[in-house]
């Protein structure tokens, strides 16, 4: 469940086709307006939840089965499982800062990504892509992962 739900809203980038997106009220609109009419500041940003297991236990946890790859990408830019607080205090920066898009509505609620760049503990910057969920009957985010970005 944990793999599939990292790389949804990356597999649904890929395979997104021109003729139609959906908003995040379900409506379909035609492939004329541009996707930026639908990006916005993510709902309940300020009242973010970021699981410390997550971080420190899935992200940066070079043991973990799925997270060990993620780990030594972050490790690169100075994460580590001991400073995990860091990289917390950075991704609710970015989800703070940047634009968030609809990318997928689940039958536990809509999936958004936030793109942006993180400046590591070691000064090096990166571009990462973060998934967050609002789940039904919630109103604030919760974060789900972060994988590298790259900008065409």
């Amino acid at each position: 469940m944990t793999l599939l739900s990292d790389f949804s809203c990356e597999i649904l980038t890929f395979f997104k086709t021109p003729i139609e997106m959906t908003h995040h009220t379900g409506l379909k609109t035609p492939a004329h307006l541009d996707e930026s009419e639908y990006r916005m500041k993510l709902q309940g940003y300020d009242q973010a939840v970021i699981e410390v297991a997550k971080i420190r236990d899935y992200l940066l946890s070079p043991a973990h089965p799925v997270g060990r790859f993620k780990a030594a990408f972050f490790a690169a830019f100075g994460y580590n499982e001991d400073n995990w607080q860091q990289l917390e205090t950075d991704l609710r920066l970015l989800v703070e800062s940047e634009e968030a898009r609809e990318c997928r509505s689940s039958r536990h609620g809509p999936k958004y990504e936030v793109r942006g760049f993180l400046k590591g503990p070691n000064g090096k910057s990166v571009e990462v892509v973060t998934v967050w969920i609002i789940r039904k009957g919630e109103n604030v985010p919760r974060f789900i992962t972060a994988y590298p970005g790259e900008r065409p």
